[in-house]
């Protein structure tokens, strides 16, 4: 007649993390997702990060990249939206001026860009001259280049930005 050998369960209590980690968790899952292709996987565990850590910037840009290249703009927008709203953030704000100025809407993209001015970049306030000059603000349009032609002065498109903002204001020896 055999022995049983019965072995004591192991009852291991894990401590619960908190929602940030848990956030960040999902995040470093939800980024590994997407650099193997797997953007539906991966806009899951961004709005699981999402649900526990709302103001996970990082995350809410992530998910709206995704949703815009699946074209469902007013969703990305909505999300970036959404998120400024809770915390002002220079790169939401720009996010959704990017997003805005890609759909045409020109006035609304300039509005989240200057929301966002703090964190603009050259190519981002390159973006900007190029709204501007759309909208017939040229004086604008030249100021938004030189900043942007500050950090990057070998640009060639945003020279020519810049020149033909000066030459709409009637400054053609500056052009």
């Amino acid at each position: 007649e055999g022995t049983r050998q019965v072995e004591a369960a192991v009852v291991k209590h894990m401590t619960p993390l908190p929602p940030e980690a848990e956030a960040q968790q999902h995040y470093d899952d939800a980024q590994m997702l997407r650099r193997a292709g797997k953007a539906d996987a991966a806009m899951g565990k961004y709005r699981q990060a999402l649900e526990r850590n709302p103001g996970m910037t990082d995350a809410r840009m992530q998910l709206a990249r995704l949703l815009q290249e699946k074209g469902q703009v007013d969703d990305a927008l909505s999300l970036l939206q959404t998120g400024y709203a809770q915390r002002a953030d220079d790169g939401l704000a720009i996010a959704a001026g990017r997003l805005l100025a890609d759909q045409g809407q020109r006035e609304a993209a300039l509005d989240w860009l200057q929301r966002g001015q703090a964190g603009l970049r050259p190519a981002d306030h390159a973006l900007m001259g190029a709204l501007l000059s759309q909208a017939h603000r040229h004086e604008e349009a030249s100021r938004a280049y030189r900043r942007a032609l500050t950090a990057d002065p070998v640009q060639g498109g945003w020279l020519l930005g810049l020149g033909l903002a000066l030459e709409a204001q009637g400054r053609l020896e500056e052009a």
